[in-house]
């Protein structure tokens, strides 16, 4: 997901871009927050940019102004979660610890990961280059461990709902 503002004369939209063919780690639990929120999109548009299909929806910037603070959360830690596979990837270390998780299983547990990591300041968002994240590669890899040795083996990473997130 991505947002957009859309200048409306004195005003502006906000638009929430969810792509149908690559959905994001944030996507399904932004919709939940909203739907929980009771925030109801002025206006849903199925929409192509750049070849992708995307469902937009739209709102007024003061009616979901108030709400912004959570879906950003929800997005960055999104965002985090999909640049940790790749950073889990690229380390030999790491990648032996999740090797062995299922799929979902692993998603959740990144989405666990971001959101444990973030609060310390352990990924910053490059000050040149706003496309990249950097990591500080050893307080990731210890919250991994620390957060694999708290789950029981037949226990999977849970992933909280939209109202636990950013608390």
């Amino acid at each position: 997901m991505w947002i957009a503002l859309e200048p409306n004369g004195w005003m502006a939209y906000v638009n929430f871009c969810f792509s149908r063919a690559r959905p994001a780690a944030e996507d399904d639990l932004v919709r939940q927050y909203l739907g929980e929120s009771q925030l109801k999109p002025r206006r849903v548009l199925q929409q192509e940019e750049d070849g992708e299909a995307l469902e937009v929806w739209q709102y007024g910037e003061c009616y979901i102004g108030p709400h912004m603070h959570r879906v950003g959360a929800l997005r960055w830690q999104g965002m985090l979660s999909e640049v940790l596979a790749e950073v889990i990837k690229e380390s030999g270390a790491m990648t032996v610890l999740v090797e062995a998780f299922a799929a979902e299983e692993k998603q959740a547990l990144l989405w666990e990961l971001a959101g444990s990591i973030s609060p310390r300041n352990a990924a910053m968002i490059d000050k040149d280059d706003p496309s990249k994240v950097h990591f500080d590669q050893a307080l990731v890899q210890s919250e991994l461990e620390r957060l694999l040795a708290a789950r029981a083996p037949e226990q999977p990473a849970r992933q909280p709902n939209a109202q636990e997130v950013g608390r």
